[in-house]
């Protein structure tokens, strides 16, 4: 759907959805993190959207071949330099 969506309404707005679906998830989910930090928000939101994406669990899982702990020890010091949180 991502390599059409450009093409296929249909496609657009189910990838569209699932966009903001994924980005209120974040938001509810490191809130913590980005609560009192107005100014610092905009620079740590994206990547915490980018991190949590699928796609990046699909590039080491299956593309660099990581093993599930190796994957989820990535990501979670990806996290942590983003929010500052050790």
């Amino acid at each position: 759907m991502l390599a059409q969506e450009d093409q296929v309404p249909a496609f657009r707005e189910a990838t569209a959805a699932g966009r903001r679906l994924h980005r209120r998830w974040v938001e509810r989910t490191f809130a913590p993190w980005l609560r009192g930090r107005p100014a610092s928000r905009g620079r740590t939101l994206p990547p915490l959207v980018a991190i949590t994406d699928v796609y990046l669990w699909k590039l080491l899982r299956r593309d660099q071949r990581l093993s599930r702990p190796a994957t989820e020890r990535v990501l979670l010091e990806l996290v942590h330099l983003v929010t500052g949180v050790s």
